[in-house]
């Protein structure tokens, strides 16, 4: 079974999301979740401590109580894990159109340019606490690894193609 980082990982990338940055995105799920252990991960399926939303489009079904202290904040549910993911795309959309318009920037060079995706992060409502981003980048995760069997799987298909074209070619 693939991990969640993998699943995640994958999933940015499909998205549109640079390496740089999908990786930035799975260390700041690990963060959010504690290492995929928490309440928030386990029982409402939010793998990135969304809050609830009031404006924006989202794929959460309901919120509970944070258990912060404030009685205000709210933990976002989810039907699955797979539709947090969803949402935490659709939260970068919907906050990057305000940001690209500002900056003169498209929405893929922000999701393709780590220093320019934190810039746009720390502008954004997601945590404003001054140490979450240090704390993001300290998370250790490498896709380098997915990087490399990625490729090597691809050159393997390529390889087998090329032969099986070049005999059928060879037979005539």
């Amino acid at each position: 079974m693939m991990k969640e980082e993998t699943k995640i990982y994958f999933y940015m990338r499909a998205r549109g999301y640079s390496h740089a940055v999908a990786t930035w995105l799975v260390k700041q799920a690990v963060l959010e979740t504690g290492r995929f252990t928490s309440r928030a991960y386990k029982e409402d399926k939010n793998a990135w401590g969304m809050g609830k939303v009031y404006r924006r489009p989202t794929t959460q079904v309901g919120a509970r109580n944070a258990n912060d202290g404030s009685g205000v904040n709210k933990i976002a549910k989810y039907t699955s894990v797979f539709q947090s993911h969803r949402d935490r795309v659709l939260f970068d959309d919907w906050h990057l159109q305000k940001f690209t318009e500002a900056n003169e920037v498209s929405k893929k060079f922000v999701k393709t340019d780590l220093p320019t995706y934190l810039r746009y992060m720390q502008g954004t409502n997601f945590n404003s606490n001054q140490n979450y981003y240090p704390s993001v980048m300290r998370i250790e995760y490498d896709a380098t690894k997915l990087r490399v069997l990625i490729s090597v799987a691809i050159l393997g298909v390529t390889l087998t193609l090329l032969t099986l074209i070049w005999r059928k070619y060879k037979k005539r």
